[in-house]
């Protein structure tokens, strides 16, 4: 196992409890890893696209057996800003959503909504599963974050100086695997468009379903793309 940053291991000892954001890839598998290992009292969070999808409670409750950890399952902020865009929505249904007047939410209002409906008013640090090595923009990201650890906005990047292999070699030592997700699109399951949907389509009809219940027209991505490959 490759060795974390002495500066965000000192940092982590120090916490009686952090959160963690847990999307089921490879790089928060490796967080909630390196958590167990330290004996550290971590919360995950998964922050779901559409709720109730039979690939992704699979997966979540796969990871909960193998980790001994409860995920707590949030809706992602995204969900929110596509309800209050009217994404997908059949003209009948705008008027209603707009009469709703939905907030805009980020990662950290709900996890601070679901603390404190804990009765639990403390603001812990947040872990992220990042690294400088996936993207340009990552790297130019951790620029002003040398050390993995941003004290203003509380958040830890524990793996943030790991390469892909790094992370790979930990799970498999620990016999972690990969979700399915891998199988199919090479990472984890977490947009609402083409990319991700085709492969919904394709592999879970029954889930693709489920999120054409939630957002009806949804049919109009793919065909955008298809379209968009037919004549450009």
């Amino acid at each position: 196992m490759k060795q974390i940053n002495p500066e965000i291991f000192d940092l982590l000892k120090q916490q009686q409890k952090v959160t963690l954001g847990f999307s089921g890839g490879k790089d928060s598998l490796a967080c909630a890893v390196i958590l167990k290992a330290l004996e550290i009292n971590f919360i995950p969070f998964y922050f779901y696209l559409c709720p109730e999808l039979f690939f992704v409670e699979k997966t979540l409750t796969t990871y909960e057996k193998l980790l001994d950890i409860k995920i707590i399952r949030l809706p992602h902020p995204m969900l929110y800003d596509f309800l209050r865009h009217n994404d997908f929505m059949p003209p009948p249904m705008i008027e209603y959503l707009c009469s709703l007047n939905l907030p805009k939410l980020t990662f950290e209002n709900l996890v601070d909504c679901y603390i404190r409906s804990t009765g639990d008013n403390n603001i812990y640090y947040d872990i992220v599963g990042m690294r400088a090595s996936e993207s340009f923009n990552r790297r130019k990201f951790f620029k002003k974050k040398q050390n993995g650890i941003d004290h203003i906005t509380k958040k830890i990047f524990p793996v943030f100086d790991w390469n892909k292999s790094d992370v790979l070699q930990l799970l498999k030592e620990k016999n972690i695997p990969l979700s399915d997700d891998y199988k199919i699109w090479n990472r984890s399951y977490d947009a609402m468009k083409y990319q991700f949907l085709f492969g919904v389509k394709k592999h879970y009809p029954e889930d693709y379903e489920k999120i054409k219940e939630y957002f009806p027209l949804i049919d109009l991505e793919i065909f955008r793309y298809d379209q968009n490959k037919k004549y450009f």
